[in-house]
């Protein structure tokens, strides 16, 4: 842990090892090197509403009144980045694959000055994101400010989430993802190792 001067709500009645933090290993990473960082900066807040599992690697910065809300049987392999600066929240049972990045912000500010009066507009306030429940984030994926992922999607490798119009059970690709096919569902057995 970096940096707890925020606030950590745990579950009504936690359990032993509910929250496990850098366990999780997968063979393709370095492990010695791969540290798991968790920052919780003061007024932010970071909410379980269950076991979750964060895999060697993970880096969490939850930034000053910004809040990170963890569902139920939410587990990131390995490898992820967190970052959040207003509202991210990850619904029960969600799978995020390893190297993912999760921003609800910009970092800087774009503005655009009005030609009349050389007011400056500010384009690009924070916006947060929402990923449903039973989703897939498959590795490499970018999860933009504003993004909302319904439940039971999937979210294929190296894709980038943008605000984008789709339904529940939809397997969303690309650079911005989008719907490629519907009515589908997963399960965290692989096929054949049931």
């Amino acid at each position: 842990m970096e940096n707890l001067d925020g606030k950590v709500e745990l579950p009504d009645n936690p359990k032993f090892a509910g929250i496990r933090i850098g366990f999780q290993r997968i063979g393709i990473f370095d492990y010695p090197r791969a540290r798991t960082i968790i920052e919780v900066m003061d007024g932010g807040t970071m909410v379980f509403r269950g076991k979750a599992s964060f895999g060697q690697g993970t880096r969490i910065s939850i930034e000053r009144d910004a809040r990170l809300i963890l569902g139920n049987n939410v587990c990131i392999t390995a490898e992820s980045a967190i970052l959040c600066s207003h509202s991210i929240e990850i619904d029960d049972d969600t799978l995020i694959s390893w190297g993912c990045q999760f921003m609800d912000t910009d970092f800087h500010t774009i503005v655009q000055y009005n030609d009349d009066l050389q007011i400056p507009s500010v384009l690009n306030y924070d916006k947060p994101i929402y990923i449903g429940k039973k989703c897939w984030i498959c590795s490499r994926c970018l999860i933009l400010k504003g993004s909302y992922l319904k439940d039971d999607c999937i979210l294929g490798g190296g894709s980038t989430l943008v605000p984008v119009n789709h339904r529940e059970n939809t397997l969303l690709v690309g650079v911005p993802a989008k719907p490629v096919r519907t009515d589908i569902s997963w399960s965290r057995n692989r096929p054949g190792h049931e």
